[in-house]
C-alpha cells in the first residue's frame, strides 16, 4: 500500500516517503533566538508520549550543536517531556526556575502549554518574554493570525504540503519503496514586532 509519512522517520524506517518541516533548521533557529535572549540555558518542553520522536531528537542535536558552538556544556539543554495537565507543567516550570542556576529560554513543543508556563514565570516573581524568553516550535494556528510570541512557521502553505503529499503517493504507487523520498519543509522564525 502507498505510505507517506507525516512526521521525521526513525533511522531504522526505510523503504518509506516522508514529509516534514525541517526539524534540524527548526531547532538551530530557535537556539539561536533563545540564546540572543541572553539565556545560557535552553529548557526544551514537549509533550509526554511513550518516549521522544525521531522530530524532537533532530531539534535537540541542533541545539546541542549551537550550544557547544558558543562555548557551553553539556547542560546548557534540558529536556522534559509532560503531560498535557496544567497543573504539572506549570509546577515543573516553577520548580525548574527556582532551582536552576541561570534562567532558562524554554522552547515549547506543543504550543498549547503556553498559558500554564507563563503562569509559573509570573508566579516566580518573573515576566515572560522580558525574564524568560518563551518561543514555539509547533504553531499550526491561522497563518493571518498575529503571533503573541515568536513561533516557527513554515513556508510551505498548507495547499504545497498538500501537494506534496500527493507526488509522494503517487511515486510511492508507482515505485513502491525503491524510490522513496524525504521532503524537508523549509522553516521561519516569526517574532512579533514589540519583541524584537
Amino acid at each position: 500500500m502507498p505510505t507517506v509519512v507525516a512526521g521525521s522517520l526513525y533511522a531504522s524506517s526505510q523503504g518509506l516517503s516522508c514529509i516534514d518541516r525541517d526539524q534540524t533548521q527548526l531547532g538551530r533557529l530557535l537556539a539561536n533566538y533563545l540564546l540572543s535572549k541572553g539565556h545560557r540555558k535552553i529548557l526544551m518542553i514537549t509533550r509526554q508520549r511513550p518516549g521522544l520522536g525521531a522530530g524532537d531528537y533532530r531539534v535537540a542535536d541542533a541545539i546541542a550543536e549551537i550550544a557547544s558552538g558558543e562555548g557551553l556544556s553539556a547542560n546548557a539543554l534540558i529536556v522534559r517531556s509532560l503531560p498535557h495537565d496544567p497543573v504539572i507543567v506549570r509546577g515543573e516550570i516553577q520548580h525548574f526556575l527556582e532551582t536552576c542556576d541561570d534562567l532558562p529560554g524554554i522552547l515549547l513543543r506543543p504550543w498549547q502549554m503556553i498559558e500554564p508556563i507563563y503562569e509559573a514565570i509570573e508566579a516566580a516573581g518573573l515576566t515572560p518574554q522580558k525574564d524568560v524568553a518563551v518561543a514555539v516550535a509547533d504553531y499550526f494556528q491561522g497563518t493571518s493570525k498575529p503571533l503573541p510570541y515568536p513561533a516557527i512557521r513554515s513556508t510551505m502553505t498548507p495547499k504545497d504540503q498538500g501537494f506534496q503529499w500527493g507526488q509522494l503517493l503517487l511515486e510511492s504507487a508507482r515505485n513502491g519503496s525503491a524510490n522513496s523520498k524525504s521532503v524537508l519543509v523549509p522553516v521561519r522564525l516569526e517574532i512579533p514586532a514589540e519583541l524584537s
